[in-house]
């Protein structure tokens, strides 16, 4: 694996396309850029760390709750013992 590379994904999740008042600009070219970078760097064995907004309890940006989670389309690939949980922030591998 090198480890000298890391292809972060940051916030890429559900709730950002689901506010149709301020959508994401161009939201299929953005999500198939993102979506060729992880292809990328997967060929190449190079490792991918997604970060993920947190939030209160009741909000959209709820750990855990359905708007919370990657968007579907990146195909998110969790191999065991790839999680690190923080106050704010949650990675992932």
């Amino acid at each position: 694996m090198n480890y000298q590379q890391a292809l972060i994904v940051l916030d890429v999740q559900k709730f950002m396309f689901i506010d149709k008042n301020n959508p994401v600009f161009n939201e299929k070219e953005f999500l198939n850029n993102i979506k060729n970078l992880i292809n990328k760097a997967r060929d190449k064995d190079i490792p991918i760390i997604y970060i993920q907004h947190n939030g209160e309890s009741g909000t959209i940006y709820e750990q855990g709750s359905e708007t919370w989670e990657v968007h579907d389309d990146l195909h998110l690939e969790r191999p065991p013992g790839a999680f690190l949980d923080g106050a704010f922030w949650r990675v992932r591998g």
